[in-house]
Formats: structure tokens, C-alpha cells, sequence
């Protein structure tokens, strides 16, 4: 009995290191551009990772931000690698209904790893978790980065700033 029930642990313990999710310590976040912080609220790349809905990285570039990009850098060695196989996005400025309207939204990430394009992908226009599968699980080891690029938004009412609340990352580690 205690052999199996050793063995079950273990193959659990297996199976929650196989689906993990992005995390600070295992993916540093950087982006191309960011807003001036405004009061006591910053727009940091590093907001879309503190599972926060009041908090988002806003873009600061002129225009509405196509072409800006967040980046993420596998910092954690998991030896031979791991696999990223899709994400999960809260699309916009989710604090408020309010917020959300007024700031524009992504309409299409383009995902790249290492400046390879992998995917484009069409966001809906809404605030709630939206989640995303890849064709295919991507390899990745450390130090390779995977970028999400604003390629089309959806316009603001008041804003021509393009933001995003969440963004974490799906993987495996072999």
C-alpha cells in the first residue's frame, strides 16, 4: 500500500509540474513601449502577469499601437525545454466597464518565438478570460523569447491607447 500510494504521489506531482502556467519567476516580461504612470496606477509590462484585472500594460507609443510588442523570456532552465502550447488574455483595460470602453483592445496578436513568426490570432472584443491553443506546442528553452505583437486593435471610445489586463502563458516542461 504505501509503495502505490508513493507511486500515485509522484505521478501527480508529475502531472501538475506538466500544466503550469507563467509565472514571475519563470518568465520575465518586458514590453516595447509602456504609458507614463498616471497617479498611483502604472501601465508595466509586468501587470499582465499579477492576475490583477484592475492593473494592464498600456502601450505608449503615438497612434493606437500596432506594432508594439510584450515580451516574454523563459528565465527558468528546465534542461531539455519545455513546450508552449497556448495562452489565456483579459483583453483591454479590465478595471471598469468604463475603462475597458474608452481604451482600445488588441483585435490581432502576432506570435513569434525569436523573431520567427508563429501565429496570428483574432481576439474577441471582450474583457471576460478569453483562452488560445496553438497549431501546435512550441519548443522553447531558456533565454528564448516569445513575443506578442499588436498587430490590429479595436478603437477605443476616448483613448487611442491599446491595453492588456492578463496575459499567461500555457507549457509543458519535458
Amino acid at each position: 500500500m504505501r509503495r502505490e500510494g508513493a507511486v500515485i504521489i509522484v505521478c501527480l506531482a508529475m502531472l501538475i509540474a506538466a500544466v503550469a502556467f507563467s509565472a514571475d519567476n519563470e518568465w520575465s516580461v518586458s514590453a516595447s513601449s509602456r504609458l507614463d504612470p498616471q497617479g498611483d496606477n502604472n501601465y508595466d509590462a509586468g501587470n499582465v502577469l499579477d492576475d490583477n484585472l484592475d492593473t494592464a500594460w498600456v502601450e505608449g507609443a503615438n497612434g493606437y499601437g500596432q506594432g508594439e510588442k510584450l515580451r516574454f523570456r523563459l528565465t527558468a532552465d528546465y534542461g531539455p525545454g519545455a513546450y508552449v502550447s497556448g495562452f489565456t488574455i483579459n483583453n483591454g483595460y479590465c478595471k471598469t466597464s468604463e475603462a475597458w470602453s474608452e481604451n482600445s483592445r488588441v483585435r490581432v496578436l502576432s506570435v513569434y518565438i525569436n523573431d520567427m513568426i508563429l501565429e496570428r490570432i483574432v481576439i474577441a472584443d471582450t474583457p471576460e478570460r478569453q483562452t488560445f491553443t496553438f497549431l501546435t506546442s512550441y519548443y522553447v528553452s531558456k533565454g528564448d523569447v516569445l513575443v506578442f505583437e499588436i498587430s490590429e486593435v479595436y478603437k477605443g471610445t476616448t483613448y487611442t491607447d491599446t491595453a492588456i489586463s492578463e496575459l499567461s502563458l500555457f507549457y509543458s516542461v519535458q
